[in-house]
């Protein structure tokens, strides 16, 4: 289509120039005629028409052209125009041929020796008025547009033909990458998100959207990794206590036993199912975690007023396990924007963690500072450290360290995945020191209000 209307316009445009190209070859005879006849005496009255001096003309070979008086008395004439019969007249002229364009004084018609272009014009001179016709055959100008337009006509088709066939052959080689990104996309499913579309070595859009898709996919792997680990770690968690709920109260339903045989084997699902409730209840925490919809109610919050609410609970596990404890707590308030139970649960995980992991005799220390807008919290021990090629995986859910679950076999895995979750959500830090024998640092910055 737009090879079409370029076509047209293509026609209409060069015969517009080819009639304001011959228009002006008109009016600038005409004008040298005028000229002429304002600058030389005009001999009245002769026998026959007379030609035109060279002098006045500026044209080469014989020109269409006649000039009469106010009488209609022929003064000047071609031979070509006298053959050509233009009437002088223009009423005569549109009645006499059939005329097909006007355009003011210009008049073209059909002659038998072809389409001819007139420009009729007055002169005046003194009291003398003359009529002045000049005239051009355009055939030959019109044969041009109309082998233009036969050749426009005949080619399109072609052209559109060969166009087609050339945008076809270029789109295809032009989305063949994408035909095999899309490919390459569809042979990913959930068992191989490890494989990786190919992405082409230019540096355009489609390398781009490669990058962003592999970037995805990576991520997309990441977090289904994440998350069939998680599965089967929580299912590896729950069933070794479940399994010893069930398996006591099968013997307890074997036999009749004596009221302290009763009291021992439910006492013993009690701590399992504490221990299965805790865990679930961790599980749940981290799961709403990832869904974000675990909400925090952050409020201004002192964190000396709730170290020191824990001291008094830590000084007695202390002494009840024979460890030093200590608690270094500023004079002045640190205040936070917090949300209060979770603050709380994040130090009882550090101060159960330090405890837990640190052999008789040995010390725990609690530190609270403020420091260049930072609230610290720090809590040090001088337990069993954890070796260093796994310090860098304790955040991990359901990751315990080696010494660890030879050292204190109770336990998750899930309390430092917790903490860190609740430093990060109150957008704070979470880092760890530890050498292995010497013990180990768990620091929290927060930022102060």
């Amino acid at each position: 289509m737009s090879l079409v209307l370029y076509s047209i316009g293509m026609y209409f445009g060069l015969r517009k120039a080819i009639e304001d190209t011959v228009d002006h070859q008109l009016q600038a005879r005409s004008a040298n005629i005028g000229q002429f006849l304002k600058t030389n005496a005009i001999q009245q009255g002769a026998n026959a028409p007379q030609l035109l001096p060279r002098a006045s003309w500026l044209g080469p070979g014989d020109e269409l052209y006649q000039v009469t008086d106010a009488t209609g008395a022929m003064i000047f004439q071609s031979s070509a125009m006298r053959d050509l019969d233009v009437p002088l007249d223009k009423t005569r002229l549109r009645h006499h041929y059939r005329h097909y364009r006007d355009d003011g004084d210009f008049t073209t018609y059909y002659h038998r020796q072809g389409d001819v272009r007139v420009l009729a014009s007055k002169v005046q001179v003194g009291d003398n008025e003359y009529n002045v016709q000049v005239a051009t055959i355009v055939s030959p100008l019109y044969d041009v547009l109309q082998t233009f337009r036969a050749w426009a006509w005949t080619g399109l088709p072609l052209i559109v033909c060969l166009a087609g066939f050339g945008g076809y052959w270029l789109s295809g080689r032009a989305m063949k990458p994408v035909h095999n990104l899309v490919i390459s996309t569809r042979a990913i499913s959930e068992r191989t998100l490890s494989k990786r579309i190919q992405v082409s070595e230019a540096h355009d859009e489609l390398r781009e959207l490669g990058d962003t898709i592999n970037a995805m996919l990576g991520r997309l792997e990441s977090a289904f990794t994440r998350i069939t680990r998680f599965t089967s770690d929580a299912s590896h968690e729950l069933r070794t206590p479940i399994t010893v709920i069930r398996t006591t109260s099968e013997v307890i339903l074997e036999r009749d036993r004596s009221t302290e045989q009763y009291k021992e084997m439910v006492g013993q699902i009690l701590r399992e199912s504490e221990s299965t409730s805790l865990l679930i209840e961790q599980l749940l925490t981290l799961a709403r975690a990832d869904a974000d919809t675990e909400q925090l109610s952050l409020e201004k919050t002192d964190l000396r007023a709730l170290v020191e609410e824990l001291v008094p609970a830590s000084k007695a596990l202390a002494e009840n396990r024979n460890i030093r404890w200590s608690a270094q707590i500023p004079d002045e308030p640190v205040v936070v924007l917090g949300d209060r139970p979770h603050l709380r649960r994040l130090l009882l995980i550090f101060i159960d963690n330090a405890f837990r992991y640190t052999d008789i005799d040995g010390s725990v220390r609690l530190r609270l500072a403020a420091q260049e807008g930072q609230a610290l919290l720090e809590v040090t021990d001088t337990g069993i450290g954890i070796p260093p090629d796994e310090l860098t995986q304790i955040f991990d859910r359901f990751y315990r360290a080696s010494n660890a679950r030879f050292f204190e076999p109770d336990g998750s895995g899930l309390g430092l995945s917790i903490a860190h979750w609740i430093a990060t959500a109150h957008g704070g830090t979470l880092t760890a020191q530890s050498m292995l024998g010497s013990g180990t640092s768990m620091l929290v910055s927060l930022p102060m209000v």
